[in-house]
């Protein structure tokens, strides 16, 4: 199972539906363990994922922000 993020919607899908998801303009966000546990937590993405992330929340984030910066900005929302 994998979490997946559009506009600040967050899903839990399998991993077999995840790219029609993604055409969908879903983006991943982690992967779930079978216990509904985040896997993976959000300082293991890259910048890039971040800012996808980010901006499929409709999230603006200055364009030199540092991956602290994003983190703090994605923990906000998640919270």
């Amino acid at each position: 199972m994998v979490k997946i993020q559009k506009n600040g919607e967050f899903l839990t899908v399998h991993e077999s539906v995840l790219a029609e998801h993604e055409q969908l303009g879903w983006v991943f966000v982690e992967d779930v363990i079978e216990d509904g546990q985040p896997g993976d937590d959000l300082s293991k993405l890259t910048v890039e994922k971040l800012k996808e992330m980010l901006d499929a929340a409709g999230i603006e984030y200055p364009a030199d922000a540092k991956k602290a910066d994003l983190l703090a900005l994605l923990e906000a929302v998640n919270a």
